[in-house]
């Protein structure tokens, strides 16, 4: 039978009250228990996925009766179908690369976590001198968080320093800086989406 996927949420915000909504409360906690002991739903058609916490949302997957149930039986539940978005990427790149016939000079850029300082292997990073007619250079960083930039001299004014950082940081951009020889550093901040992060801030909530 066609099931699809949905969150289930308290009447408000994201934990239930035991006293203002007792019977949303009491099956909540009567998922989270069949979840955690893998046993089945007293609801036909219900599998729940994952939970946040006893009181709180719940990951599910429903036929459309066990839908139709859950809201007769508790109308105040909210039964929130999944939504699956695709973020769309969209990076700058080098139209022409710097002139290096008479210099293979490079200037060495390195990417760090803003948070531990430790390298990042594999970020895209994109150095333009003209931005308007997308001069400059490009590379990605090895396993120091090193990235060398042929940009045909020991000095470089860089109009637009991007860098993709890659899954578990957020890209960052940096305007009109000054690029000399030696070592240059680019820090990326991490995005924490795990579940120990989520469940913290269900407190604030």
């Amino acid at each position: 039978m066609p099931t699809q996927q949905y969150i289930l949420l308290p009447p408000q915000g994201v934990r239930a009250s035991a006293t203002a909504t007792p019977h949303t409360h009491g099956f909540l906690v009567e998922t989270e228990r069949s979840f955690e002991s893998k046993t089945a739903s007293s609801v036909v058609g219900l599998t729940v996925l994952d939970s946040i916490r006893e009181d709180g949302p719940k990951l599910v997957e429903l036929t459309s009766e066990a839908r139709l149930a859950i809201k007769a039986r508790l109308p105040g539940l909210r039964v929130v179908p999944v939504a699956y978005y695709h973020t769309l990427a969209v990076r700058e790149m080098i139209a022409s690369p710097v002139a290096t016939a008479k210099s293979a000079s490079t200037l060495t850029i390195k990417v760090t976590s803003a948070q531990t300082n430790a390298p990042i292997r594999n970020a895209f990073v994109v150095a333009f001198t003209n931005f308007a007619n997308k001069h400059g250079a490009q590379g990605i960083s090895n396993a120091k968080g090193d990235v060398k930039l042929a940009l045909g001299g020991a000095r470089k004014k860089i109009e637009r320093l991007y860098v993709y950082p890659g899954l578990g940081y957020w890209g960052a951009l940096r305007r009109d800086i000054d690029l000399k020889s030696g070592p240059h550093q680019a820090t990326a901040w991490g995005c924490d989406l795990s579940r120990r992060y989520v469940e913290i801030n269900t407190d604030y909530s």
